[in-house]
């Protein structure tokens, strides 16, 4: 950069904004804390916000020039854990194939021979 003037790269790594597919993402105020990438030698402390207000966005517009219903900000400023769906879900999938197992190992070792003369 000439003149003695330099720049200074800021990056916000986490995914920012998120909306469905066919719905826009709308917020009144958003504060985004940015950071500087070592790599780049920023100066010490260097740190960044940047402030959004009446933000609207829609990735994919294909019905027209106008807005699909809008994902609000707000609801997803809270954190969902997933542990507990993944572990019930992983528990109910064993629990089938479970079942489904002892019920292959009894119907070996159990029934030897199938009558099928009764069926005429």
């Amino acid at each position: 950069m000439g003149g003695g003037k330099s720049a200074v790269k800021f990056y916000h790594k986490d995914m920012l904004i998120a909306a469905p597919v066919g719905k826009s993402y709308s917020c009144k105020e958003l504060e985004v804390d940015l950071q500087t990438d070592e790599d780049d030698n920023p100066p010490p402390n260097m740190r960044g916000k940047l402030f959004l207000r009446l933000l609207q966005v829609q990735p994919f517009m294909y019905k027209g020039d106008d807005f699909e219903q809008s994902v609000d900000c707000e609801s997803q400023l809270s954190f969902r854990d997933e542990t507990a769906p993944i572990a019930v879900g992983s528990t109910l999938a064993i629990a089938v194939l479970m079942t489904v197992s002892g019920y292959g190992i009894y119907r070996y070792f159990k029934v030897k021979n199938v009558q099928y003369n009764t069926m005429e």
